[in-house]
């Protein structure tokens, strides 16, 4: 769950730390090149209230596996940012999509381990997992705000600057793919 919540991380932060040096060097305004943050915080909110009906429904490892794999087929929209910023949009779409279904499950699954057994023990469960979780998703969070300046060099313009972007998402793809496979191997 800590990969999903990492990978969760770098693709919503795939943008915002190099969106003005991505504005510049493939001609669009910052309006565009921020676009994708934008209809993700759009779409999410409205796919959290369908995720947990569909989590419940269809079950953690599915819903988990679904979010996996759109969060992967996301981030390959990013690497193909050379062939038009649309991929990127589309990318951030298929992600925002995925979210809910993989942010939601970790919550589910103290419910259903411990459904009717011990309400205190379940709520104990809750808390401390929310607790570790958040403090990953702090590290990650700053990790993925820090990630970018790694691969893209503030000095770097034209083709240079488009293959260390191109570079840093075939990073964040793997990264995905990695945890996509994880998810299936072990989401049973």
């Amino acid at each position: 769950i800590s990969v999903a919540f990492t990978i969760n991380n770098l693709a919503n932060n795939a943008i915002i730390p190099i969106s003005s040096k991505v504005s510049k060097i493939y001609g669009l305004s910052e309006t565009y090149a921020n676009l994708p943050i934008q209809v993700s915080f759009l779409i999410n909110p409205i796919m959290n209230f369908t995720a947990g009906s569909f989590i419940d429904s269809k079950g953690l490892g599915i819903s988990f596996r679904i979010g996996a794999v759109l969060y992967a087929i996301g981030l390959l929209g990013f690497c193909l940012i050379n062939y038009g910023y649309h991929w990127v949009l589309i990318g951030a779409i298929l992600i925002a999509l995925g979210q809910p279904l993989v942010m939601n499950c970790p919550a589910k699954v103290a419910t259903y381990w411990f459904i009717d057994k011990n309400v205190y023990f379940q709520l104990f469960l809750e808390n401390r997992a929310t607790g570790i979780i958040s403090a990953i998703n702090l590290v990650t969070l700053g990790v993925s705000l820090v990630f970018p300046a790694i691969f893209v060099k503030e000095d770097a313009f034209g083709d240079e600057a488009k293959d260390q972007i191109f570079s840093l998402y075939s990073k964040y793809f793997l990264a995905g793919v990695a945890n996509c496979v994880l998810v299936i191997v072990f989401m049973r």
